[in-house]
C-alpha cells in the first residue's frame, strides 16, 4: 500500500518541519529580543508608524491564538493516550487471564489429566506441545504491551508537563496585557529603542509569513498522506466485509463483529471454529495483500491436515472447499489430508494429488520414528 511516492512525501514533510523549527526558533530568539528591549523601555514602547503598529498588533492576535490552539490540541492529546492505555491495561488483563488458565491446563496434562473433561491420558504430547506454543505466544504478546504501557504513561506524563507549561504561558500573557506602559523620559533613548524593535518585529512578521507559507504547503502534503490512511481505512473495511461473510457461512455467532474495526482488532472462536476462525483469519490477510499490494511477493500457501478438524463432516467438507475457492488464483498451494476425496469439491484448476504410502496410523515410517523419537520427546517437554 505504501509506494515510492508515500516516503518522498514522507520526507519532504520532515523538510518542511524542520524549516519550520528553524524559522520558529529563530522568531524565539527575536522574540526574546523584543520582550528584553520592551523590559528595558518600561514595559513596552509605541510603535513608531502605522505599519509598525498593525505588525504589532497582529503578532499579540497571533501569540494569543497560538496558546489556545496549542492548549486544545494538548487536551485532546491527553484524552487519546489515557484512552489508549486503558485499552492496553485491558488487553493486557485478558491475555493474562488466557496464560494463567493455559499454564492450569499444562500442570494438568504434566500428571496425564485432561484439562476439559478430567480423564486419564496416556499420551499428551501433542496436547502439551500446543499449551506450550501456546503460552509462548501468549508471553510475547503481553511482553510487547508492557512495553507499549509503559510508553504510554511516559507519553501521557510528559504531555500533562506541556499543558502546565501553556496553562502557565497563558496566565503570563493575560497578565502582560494588563500592564499600562509607563512615561520615557529620554525620548532619544525611547526612540532608539523602539526602531531597534521595529526592526525586529518586521523580521518577526517576515519569518511569520515563511511559517505560514511553509505550513500550507506541509497542510497540503498532509492531506496527500491521509490519502494513504483513506487507503488503509478502506482496506479495514474491506477486513470487515469478507471476515463478516465467512463468519456467517460457518455459522461463527460467538465473534462479536461490532468490535472488529480493523485487522488488527482481536477476535476469538469457540471450541471446534477456533481452528475454522485460524484458517479464515489466514486468508484474509493473504487476499487483502493480493488485492491491495499485487505487485508483491507471492510464497507458497502451505495447510497441514484441513481434513482433520475436530467438527461435523458438513462444516469439515465446507472448510475444505472454502480453502480451495480462495486460493485458486495463488501461485502455489499445498495441501496435506488424511483420506481425500476430490469427488465431493469443487476445484476449477487442477490438483496434483500425491498419496503418502506410509503404514496405517503412522505419520512416519517406523525405523524414521524410532531413530527420532528421543529428539522428539526432549523438545515437546522443553520449557
Amino acid at each position: 500500500m505504501y509506494d515510492e511516492e508515500y516516503y518522498s512525501l514522507v520526507k519532504r514533510k520532515e523538510e518542511i518541519d524542520s524549516e519550520i523549527s528553524s524559522f520558529k526558533k529563530r522568531n524565539a530568539l527575536l522574540e526574546e529580543m523584543k520582550n528584553n528591549i520592551e523590559e528595558r523601555m518600561g514595559g513596552g514602547c509605541i510603535a513608531l508608524d502605522e505599519e509598525s503598529l498593525h505588525n504589532e498588533m497582529q503578532l499579540k492576535k497571533e501569540e494569543y491564538e497560538g496558546i489556545l490552539l496549542r492548549l486544545k490540541k494538548s487536551k485532546n492529546n491527553l484524552l487519546s493516550l489515557r484512552n489508549d492505555l486503558i485499552d492496553m491495561e485491558t488487553i493486557f488483563d485478558q491475555i493474562e487471564s488466557e496464560e494463567n488458565n493455559t499454564n492450569n491446563k499444562l500442570k494438568k496434562l504434566n500428571k496425564h489429566i485432561c484439562p476439559e473433561c478430567g480423564s486419564i491420558i496416556e499420551t499428551t504430547i501433542r496436547q502439551r506441545s500446543k499449551k506450550l506454543v501456546l503460552r509462548e505466544d501468549l508471553i510475547s504478546v503481553k511482553n510487547q504491551l508492557q512495553v507499549h504501557i509503559v510508553e504510554a504513561k511516559l507519553s501521557i506524563e510528559k504531555e500533562e508537563e506541556q499543558y502546565k507549561i501553556l496553562l502557565k504561558k497563558m496566565e503570563d500573557y493575560q497578565e502582560a496585557m494588563h500592564i499600562n506602559n509607563k512615561q520615557i523620559d529620554d525620548a532619544l533613548r525611547y526612540k532608539g529603542f523602539c526602531e531597534i524593535r521595529d526592526s525586529v518585529i518586521e523580521e518577526l512578521t517576515e519569518n511569520g509569513g515563511v511559517i505560514q507559507k511553509k505550513e500550507l504547503e506541509l497542510k497540503e502534503i498532509k492531506k496527500e498522506i491521509k490519502q494513504y490512511s483513506q487507503k488503509k481505512s478502506i482496506v479495514n473495511d474491506n477486513y470487515k466485509a469478507w471476515l463478516s461473510a465467512d463468519v456467517a457461512t460457518f455459522g461463527m455467532n460467538e465473534i462479536d463483529m461490532d468490535k472488529i474495526k480493523s485487522v488488527m482488532s482481536e477476535f476469538k472462536a469457540s471450541g471446534s471454529n477456533k481452528n475454522i476462525a485460524t484458517v479464515i483469519w489466514y486468508l484474509l490477510l493473504i487476499r487483502l495483500r493480493s488485492k491491495f499490494n499485487p505487485d508483491a511477493i507471492k510464497y507458497p500457501i502451505v495447510f497441514d491436515s484441513l481434513n482433520n478438524t475436530e467438527t461435523d463432516d458438513e462444516k469439515r467438507d465446507a472448510l475444505i472447499q472454502y480453502v480451495l475457492d480462495k486460493t485458486k488464483d495463488e501461485p502455489q498451494a499445498i495441501y496435506t489430508f488424511i483420506g481425500f476425496d476430490k469427488d465431493k469439491f469443487n476445484e476449477e484448476g487442477t490438483l496434483n494429488i500425491i498419496e503418502l504410502e506410509n503404514e496405517k496410523y503412522e505419520l512416519l515410517v517406523h525405523e524414521t520414528y524410532v531413530k527420532y523419537s528421543e529428539l522428539l520427546d526432549e523438545l515437546c517437554d522443553a520449557d
